[in-house]
């Protein structure tokens, strides 16, 4: 994560910057940019978003519902 905005879900779930994203609902996204990171992410399902988070160096598990994500 390069950025989390607060009170984002993202930062509501405890994600912060230096997270490393593995997996979006089962998808491997590992060594993904953050451009093709944020296309899964808005084509994802609007009731949730499970995610694989490499925190430092600790592996786990988040479920988030999703938010609206501005590409520009």
């Amino acid at each position: 994560m390069s950025f989390v905005h607060t009170n984002s879900p993202a930062a509501l779930v405890g994600l912060r910057f230096g997270d490393q994203i593995l997996q979006i609902n089962g998808e491997n996204v590992a060594g993904w940019d953050t451009d093709k990171v944020l296309k899964v992410l808005s084509k994802a399902a609007p009731e949730r978003i499970t995610m694989a988070i490499r925190e430092r160096s600790v592996y786990v598990c988040v479920l988030m519902a999703i938010f609206q994500v501005d590409l520009d």
